[in-house]
């Protein structure tokens, strides 16, 4: 039998701080400290100074590859089978229950607040009947709720999801659900969640109370409901994250609140919380500005510094096929009306509809156009690639954005460092 030869992956990362050496992975996530020996062994690609289980480990978890592999050419092809492929057997569903608002948020994506653009009772029947028409293939449906605030509009998560869960348990199809809110309005009761099969809840913030009701144009009382809410459903064991909506003027808010809400949950035991700060306010033309970059090592350096070390851990970002959901034929956004799109940036903007679920899918040119297929040469050889995907699809096709590549590859090498404090 012919013993097979190897190489180093192109995705193994190997920073140097602390006085160690961090070998990170960055398709299989495999993180570890290798000695001054290896690091050198692997630049010199001479593998007879690892034993045996270090050879092996190493061989597992992709840091050692077959000769013969063409790693970005797989990873390539994974990519295109997530983005088309036919016929699948999960479906993942975000539904806008309203345009309404009970906030005024001055980044909401549609632009309406006054417009109320609630859900349609028919748009109810013909969802249902929309599932039912993929029943054949399907072994798996996941609705994620979003508005809007998809809770401003009483009574219609509740209604659509007893529809869903009664045609899902016929037909014997794993069902679950999500929901994108400000926080406010949560069900009061945990069990209600459990009824509706919402297994995860992200809540937006942007900052602390002072800022946020000055910028979102909620109550202190508002404000203080959406803390409560997260505090009590992260204890619960709910799966709770929260979003702090960033720019250039509020990351020091962001960074109180933050604090706040992991020492009433992590400092108690509530594992299942999780918080991230997301740039806004960029204009789309750059992912990870030098702005966002200080914003984002400011917040993982202060979360580590009052010992929120479980909090960083998961910011460092999983691969990904795709860089984006929507990117998947298996994904659908729908709107309040019943109408498809293929990002929910695109909902409310009547040219980028893709069909409804009156009369299906449209598989128009836009449709046909919003497929990641052309990646750079110099992607192609990045070691973070698997993480990074160039970042937000729809900023990159709508307004030409570029990821700051050096940027990223800062963040992660102070978020891998943070992880050993």
């Amino acid at each position: 039998m012919t013993q097979l030869k190897y190489k180093p992956s192109i995705y193994n990362n190997i920073y140097r701080k602390n006085d160690k050496n961090y070998l990170y992975h960055s398709f299989s996530g495999h993180l570890c400290i290798i000695t001054d020996e290896y690091r050198e062994a692997l630049g010199r690609n001479d593998f007879s100074v690892f034993d045996e289980d270090t050879r092996k480990t190493f061989i597992r978890k992709g840091i050692l590859v077959n000769e013969t592999l063409d790693e970005f050419g797989s990873f390539y092809a994974h990519s295109l089978n997530s983005q088309f492929t036919a016929d699948p057997s999960a479906v993942f569903i975000m539904i806008s229950t309203t345009g309404g608002c009970n906030y005024h948020c001055p980044y909401y994506l549609q632009g309406k607040h006054d417009e109320e653009r609630d859900v349609e009772d028919r748009t109810i029947r013909y969802l249902t009947e929309y599932i039912r028409s993929l029943q054949k293939t399907l072994k798996k449906v996941h609705i994620t709720w979003f508005g809007g605030e998809p809770l401003a509009k009483d009574g219609c998560i509740e209604k659509i999801s007893k529809a869903m869960i009664s045609l899902c348990e016929e037909n014997r199809i794993e069902y679950a659900a999500s929901i994108i809110t400000d926080g406010s309005l949560l069900f009061p009761s945990i069990n209600k969640l459990h009824e509706l099969h919402i297994r995860s809840v992200q809540v937006t913030f942007d900052g602390n109370e002072e800022v946020s009701c000055a910028r979102k144009g909620c109550t202190e009382i508002q404000h203080r409901l959406a803390e409560c809410a997260v505090i009590i459903y992260a204890k619960a064991g709910i799966d709770i994250s929260v979003r702090f909506n960033v720019d250039e003027s509020n990351i020091d808010s962001c960074i109180e609140e933050a604090i706040i809400l992991c020492s009433e949950t992590i400092r108690t035991g509530a594992a299942s919380f999780r918080c991230y700060p997301a740039l806004i306010g960029n204009g789309g033309k750059e992912i990870i500005p030098d702005w966002g970059l200080n914003a984002k090592l400011k917040f993982i350096h202060a979360l580590a510094e009052n010992g929120f070390i479980s909090i960083v851990k998961h910011l460092l970002p999983k691969a990904r096929f795709t860089s984006c959901g929507a990117l998947c034929d298996a994904n659908i956004y729908i709107d309040e009306k019943g109408n498809f799109f293929r990002c929910e940036h695109h909902v409310g903007c009547k040219e980028k509809e893709c069909g409804n679920v009156f009369t299906g899918k449209t598989y128009s040119s836009f449709y046909n156009s919003f497929h990641d297929l052309t990646i750079p040469e110099k992607c192609r050889k990045c070691s973070l690639y698997p993480v990074c995907r160039q970042g937000c699809f729809d900023d990159r096709f709508q307004n030409g954005a570029s990821m700051n590549c050096e940027n990223f590859h800062t963040y992660i090498e102070n978020i891998i460092s943070l992880m050993d404090t």
